[in-house]
């Protein structure tokens, strides 16, 4: 996890998805190219574990957007990372050689982007068939012959 302080005021550079009533954990879903979010290292994909010290856990995504839009000052998040974090450098590096920066920038964060579908996709398909399997063996019918 990362700690994350962006300086105030807002605009703070990046759009939220999720929240509890979405049965899904709030993400960036979208960032600013050279926004506040953007040059702090914040990624799309990145899960916000909390908002100003407050855990984002039960949090709807509108309380979510209201504690942020609150904050006067500067604005700290703590993000558990996506896995792509750990090749992000190693993309960057290889890419910057062929690319501006910013090109090797939003190459990066569209794998985020795809990876972070990915992992919604799989974690759908994962409790589509979890409950298809407790369902599966729980009729049974009993057909006589007249």
């Amino acid at each position: 996890m990362a700690l994350v302080e962006l300086q105030g005021p807002a605009p703070w550079g990046f759009r939220l998805s999720g929240g509890k009533d979405f049965n899904l954990p709030l993400t960036i879903s979208r960032l600013t190219d050279s926004g506040k979010a953007a040059k702090a290292g914040v990624g799309v994909g990145d899960m916000v574990i909390t908002i100003d010290g407050l855990s984002t856990e039960n949090l709807n995504h509108l309380e979510a957007q209201n504690k942020i839009k609150a904050c006067s000052g500067n604005l700290k998040l703590t993000m558990q990372r996506t896995a792509i974090e750990n090749t992000q450098t190693l993309h960057t590096s290889s890419l910057t050689t062929n690319m501006d920066t910013t090109s090797a920038t939003r190459y990066n964060t569209s794998i985020r982007l795809i990876i972070y579908n990915l992992q919604k996709l799989l974690s759908i398909i994962r409790q589509m068939h979890k409950h298809t399997h407790t369902h599966t063996h729980t009729h049974t019918h009993t057909w006589r012959a007249q």
